[in-house]
């Protein structure tokens, strides 16, 4: 049985982001997606994950998209044939060592039209999914492999510097969770 908020959030945060969803998709840290069931023929989807159940898994499922391993602390993208036009970082970034090389990766990967969407837990969500994760209402894996937390003015920062420029912040889930979209700045 599933925790009980677990699915609920991973719901909600893909209610924030799918407006923002355009083009050719890179999808880091894809997880269970069902994101490709709203994609047209036309567009491009490559999802990246550290799990091979779930690319296994997803590889099945949508045999026309591309999946591939990736663990980013480690090793790069690697990516540089494609130009997406939105990727996504949904519940990714609270989990890398290197949260900034990753960030700079992606934005070379971007079309000029191209935007992140980036969802974190805010403070406050991280200690709720803390709190709720010990007594079963999220999975205890995810607050486990949290490495840094990020508050909202180091979140824009640290966009900001890897050459990034907000377009869209909003804090969702009753503040637990934060939304940001942005562009890569022309010349950096």
């Amino acid at each position: 049985m599933n925790p009980l908020f677990s699915d609920y959030a991973t719901k909600a945060r893909w209610k924030a982001i799918t407006p923002f969803v355009h083009g050719n998709v890179l999808d880091i840290g894809c997880g269970w997606t069902k994101l490709p069931d709203i994609l047209t023929n036309n567009q491009v989807y490559v999802g990246i994950d550290i799990a091979s159940v779930v690319l296994e898994y997803c590889t099945k499922r949508y045999p026309q998209h591309t999946f591939c391993y990736r663990n980013l602390d480690v090793e790069p993208l690697a990516l540089s044939q494609y130009r997406f036009n939105t990727a996504i970082m949904a519940a990714v970034i609270e989990h890398l060592q290197f949260p900034q090389c990753v960030l700079r990766q992606v934005r070379a990967l971007l079309a000029s039209d191209g935007l992140l969407i980036v969802t974190t837990p805010s403070p406050l969500g991280n200690v709720v999914h803390q709190i709720g994760s010990r007594i079963g209402l999220f999975y205890p894996e995810s607050v486990v492999k949290h490495v840094q937390i990020f508050g909202r003015r180091a979140l824009l920062s640290a966009l900001s510097e890897c050459g990034y420029q907000v377009i869209h912040y909003r804090v969702f889930l009753m503040g637990m969770n934060q939304l940001v979209v942005c562009r890569p700045l022309s010349k950096m």
